[in-house]
């Protein structure tokens, strides 16, 4: 059920596996904890398991997406499989960080998004591309875009999105571009679950690269 999610959604199993993606079905880590005699009471604290007296692991029932620094997961992220259920998406209890950002670091150029299946879409189409999980991010955590030459920023075609987008592009200065996704289009993620949705983006990119230098050649003339 889980691969068909992802399989629904533009997620393969090439990414599943360079991603380490997984699935929780709610039983076997305690066992593990207790069978390697690691501490139970830190996985409650990192929230990994429920208080005592409540049920088993926090992300039972939902598709599990590591952050990943040196091969080894620092934070998790669960997706539930069903959309009703709330909250849809279900963090460890720990400082939230950049979604791939060994994938980014150190890159001249750089696609910077809002969500986990948005990130997993740039993934897939192989960009260097992390998430910053939600729209709001303090201006020292954007440090490890210090050597990129130029940032793609690809939110949400909301308002609040696009006026996140704006602001970010603000900050990061002339280097920073914000591509505009089609009417009618929520994100990256629903951009790829349409016919010749990669092919739309890169066209987008293109163009918004274009319109950059554009605008640079017009300002070094001035």
């Amino acid at each position: 059920t889980a691969l068909r999610y992802l399989g629904a959604r533009g997620v393969g199993m090439s990414v599943v596996r360079r991603c380490r993606i997984g699935y929780s079905d709610g039983r076997p880590l305690r066992p593990y904890l207790q069978r390697h005699r690691l501490s139970l009471r830190r996985a409650t604290e990192m929230g990994l398991l429920w208080a005592k007296g409540s049920r088993g692991e926090t992300m039972a029932g939902r598709i599990v997406i590591p952050e990943l620094r040196g091969g080894q997961c620092i934070w998790m992220l669960g997706r539930a499989l069903d959309d009703e259920r709330q909250p849809k998406y279900r963090g460890l209890s720990l400082p939230k960080p950049i979604l791939g950002y060994e994938r980014v670091r150190g890159r001249h150029r750089v696609f910077v998004t809002e969500g986990t299946f948005d990130y997993l879409t740039g993934v897939a189409w192989g960009l260097p591309m992390c998430a910053l999980l939600g729209t709001q991010v303090r201006t020292e955590r954007l440090s490890f875009l210090q050597r990129a030459r130029r940032v793609l920023i690809v939110f949400d075609n909301d308002v609040p999105g696009c006026e996140a987008a704006t602001n970010l592009a603000r900050t990061l200065g002339a280097r920073a571009r914000v591509i505009t996704l089609p009417k009618g289009i929520k994100d990256l993620s629903d951009l790829a679950a349409v016919p010749h949705g990669r092919a739309i983006f890169f066209q987008l990119v293109k163009d918004t690269e274009r319109g950059a230098e554009s605008g640079e050649d017009a300002l070094s003339e001035a």
